[in-house]
């Protein structure tokens, strides 16, 4: 299985492989203005059961989701990741469920986000290269409904 072990905000495996410029970018970075590619990290601390919209409920085990999304529209990086980062407060709804990745919101914890500024759209190379690294497809067409991907959605049973 491929490892994704090492510092905090570092695709180890991946560096140089065309996602090396994940590490060092931070939210507060001028970086996030724009448009760009996005990899959410979310841990998941037991195993839950999930309804993802359309795609049905799911059984996810505990471990590392990584969730690779594009911000090429208007508000760029900061304005979509931004919305992830929202929560709801209470009853009250802060942030929609529009895409799948709104209800794995719900359930896991946002660990770190990876980002690389540009218009080019990346997330179908950078899940594929995951899976590469020895990710697994938990939820088959999570993220990927525009697409031809097995899904948008990683899964690491390990620490990162």
């Amino acid at each position: 299985m491929g490892t994704l072990q090492g510092e905090r905000g570092a695709l180890c495996r991946l560096q140089g492989d065309g996602i090396s410029l994940l590490t060092g970018r931070k939210p507060d970075s001028s970086g996030w203005a724009g448009p760009g590619t996005y990899i959410l990290i979310l841990r998941l601390t037991e195993p839950r059961a999930c309804c993802i919209g359309a795609l049905g409920t799911y059984d996810l085990p505990a471990g590392y989701y990584l969730y690779v999304g594009s911000a090429l529209g208007p508000g760029g990086l900061a304005g979509r990741v931004g919305r992830h980062l929202r929560r709801r407060v209470g009853a009250y709804c802060i942030r929609p469920l529009r895409w799948h990745i709104d209800y794995l919101l719900e359930i896991a914890e946002v660990f770190e986000v990876w980002a690389e500024p540009g218009t080019e759209r990346m997330e179908c190379a950078w899940a594929r290269r995951l899976l590469e690294a020895g990710g697994r497809v938990i939820v088959p067409g999570f993220g990927a409904s525009d697409c031809r991907c097995p899904a948008h959605l990683v899964y690491f049973d390990q620490d990162l």
